[in-house]
């Protein structure tokens, strides 16, 4: 009960707080303001991307409104979060095992990501399967990675 009196409450100070605001620019002469109280412009959600994952070598497709934009941010999600098709996502992280299982990790920071590396992270060299503003931005993770560890 005392929950709907104060939410009860709090819509009428903002309706108060409205009708004040029109009146306000009502007498100052700011028609535009009013305006765009009445028709504010449309938002748009919060998305992780703004446009589709494309191959390489053909143009993104941009999301022109919310629904495209959470299905562009989910498909590039899930590009981004499954497994590789190679042997190693990380290429200075080897998983250590034993005969139960994997038990660790052996974080080498010295390795560099090279042919062989490429070769591991996606059975394929990297410019064969993504653009090169890709390329650049993988290599570039891979170079920052150690320093943060």
């Amino acid at each position: 009960m005392n929950a709907e009196k104060h939410c009860t409450y709090n819509s009428l100070i903002r309706q108060e707080e409205w009708r004040n605001a029109k009146t306000h620019y009502i007498r100052i002469g700011k028609i535009g303001n009013i305006a765009r109280m009445l028709n504010p412009k449309n938002r748009s959600g919060p998305v992780a991307c703004s446009s589709y994952p494309t191959k390489p070598g053909e143009p993104s497709k941009k999301a022109r409104n919310d629904e495209e934009r959470v299905e562009a941010s989910i498909l590039t999600h899930k590009a981004g979060m499954s497994n590789l098709p190679g042997k190693k996502n990380c290429h200075f992280i080897d998983i250590i095992e034993d005969s139960v299982g994997p038990n660790g990790v052996n974080i080498n920071t010295e390795k560099v990501f090279d042919d062989a590396a490429q070769w591991n992270f996606l059975e394929d060299m990297l410019k064969n399967k993504v653009d090169e503003e890709m390329v650049e931005r993988i290599s570039f993770a891979h170079k920052k990675t150690p320093n943060i560890i």
